[in-house]
């Protein structure tokens, strides 16, 4: 029998140990099939992620309720009753690598749970991270699927989730202010021209490969450059192919969905918001001049693209509203409507896309970032087991799905997911909406400045049109 310091060191290793993992099963063991999902060996590992389970940021913060023994008695009986707890366990715990940093200009910074860091070229950006540029600040910033993202100066976003399926890859994230461009990859060809880059303040990248090689004409330089950028397309379209990206993006008005998206968002503070779904000929103006052959030989064979749509917050409904290409529309400060918008005469929406017209060494760093990187998520027919491990990802599969298919069918899982999230978000952003409403209700009336960004000028393009002029 056991008493004293005896008893209670014999607790301590008792609950330590039982937070532990379990070593993998073996085909012959008898708890294999009970302790095996989808032909995954508990414990479910993930690449970037710690082995243990051990919460210990919560220990530090209440070690009193780590060493009870009876909460650690009632927490042991949940997990007997669920073989499968360190697979959810973990998923709970999971902040997938979203992407990394491409270059970066001035004060950007990265929040992370309890503090923050200074992004430079090949950071990780993970699932949860807020993402923040102050004034005179830029970032470009590669996803793990291809899309490339550029936040101006005093834009914050959140980038809530991607989530990897067997056919599609779902991106979720929130602007809640500033200037965002968001360019998933698209397999067509770029001008092969002599015109220097418009995006000058991020080079020469810190990334080596992606510039350009040293050429005695700046002319020359900038030909060879874009033709080096049109072959890495050509071989990387030959594995890139077969898994296309849909993007929800929110803002605090409404919502952006869309297949393969190419838009600019811009969202002020407490006024309305606007927001433009490029086409492809934004970057190419010759691309239907351009031979067919040699763009359709390059191309997926897939299905018609689906029409991005925007989601107002504002009404009842929760209207949706399909979007042309290559128009800009402005939503209402209080989601209540969304229309479309001329503005041909307004010289701040020319100077804003101006500095993204022509971006060959940021497409370059893409597509060699992609090959480096991304491989695995593109592979066919790749399992479960292999991209947790290789690239510490939870494997999803089925995307789109009926409406009376069983919601616990877990080939429907991101489906369901999907189906959450477009239910979910108009509800919750609704009552944020509401209540700022309210505040800016009792602000205006108090004759208080609502806050900085109330309207769309040189904060978020200055900087960028002044570098390639004084160039």
């Amino acid at each position: 029998m056991k008493s004293g310091p005896t008893l209670f060191l014999f607790s301590i290793l008792t609950i330590l140990t039982a937070s532990l993992p379990a070593f993998p099963e073996t085909a012959n063991s008898p708890n294999a099939a009970i302790l095996s999902v989808d032909g995954l060996d508990l414990p479910y590992r993930f690449k970037y992620h710690p082995r243990s389970n051990i919460p210990w940021k919560k220990i530090a913060d209440n070690y009193q309720e780590w060493i009870d023994f009876n909460q650690w008695s009632k927490e042991r009986e949940q997990k007997d009753l669920n073989p499968q707890w360190r697979i959810f366990q973990r998923y709970l715990a999971l902040h997938e690598v979203a992407g990394r940093i491409i270059g970066a200009v001035g004060d950007c910074r990265i929040y992370r749970d309890d503090g923050y860091f200074h992004p430079s070229f090949n950071s990780y950006v993970r699932e949860g991270d807020d993402i923040i540029t102050s004034a005179h600040s830029l970032l470009w910033i590669f996803l793990m699927d291809g899309t490339l993202v550029r936040l101006s100066p005093l834009t914050h976003l959140n980038l809530r989730e991607i989530n990897v399926g067997q056919q599609e890859i779902l991106l979720h994230a929130k602007i809640t202010r500033g200037n965002m461009l968001w360019l998933s990859r698209k397999q067509h060809l770029f001008p092969e021209s002599k015109d220097r880059e418009t995006d000058g303040l991020f080079l020469p990248l810190a990334f080596e490969e992606a510039n350009p090689a040293w050429q005695e004409s700046l002319e020359n330089l900038n030909l060879e450059h874009s033709k080096k950028l049109n072959q890495l397309i050509i071989e990387n379209n030959q594995i890139f192919r077969d898994k296309k990206s849909y993007s929800l993006i929110v803002l605090p008005t409404g919502y952006y969905w869309g297949e393969e998206t190419q838009a600019e968002f811009i969202v002020l503070d407490g006024s309305n918001s606007y927001l433009k779904n490029r086409s492809a000929k934004f970057f190419n103006p010759g691309l239907g001049d351009l031979d067919s052959s040699e763009i359709s030989s390059n191309l997926s064979t897939s299905s018609a693209q689906q029409q991005p749509s925007f989601t107002i917050f504002g009404d009842e409904t929760f209207t949706t509203t399909p979007l042309k290409v290559d128009t800009w529309y402005q939503v209402a400060y209080d989601g209540t409507s969304i229309s479309e918008e001329n503005f041909d005469n307004d010289q701040r929406f020319h100077f804003s896309e101006f500095p993204t017209r022509r971006l060959n060494s940021i497409f370059v760093a893409r597509e060699l970032m992609l090959k480096k990187y991304s491989s695995p998520l593109f592979r066919p027919q790749i399992s479960a087991k292999e991209l947790a491990e290789e690239m510490g990802f939870k494997l999803w599969k089925k995307m789109f799905c009926n409406e009376n298919e069983n919601e616990n069918d877990n080939d429907n899982d991101l489906c369901l997911r999907l189906r959450f999230l477009r239910n979910q978000i108009p509800l919750e952003e609704k009552m944020e909406l509401l209540a700022w409403q309210k505040m800016r209700k009792k602000m205006l009336a108090r004759g208080e400045d609502i806050a900085t960004l109330q309207e769309f000028g040189p904060w978020a393009y200055g900087d960028s049109v002044g570098g390639f002029v004084q160039e």
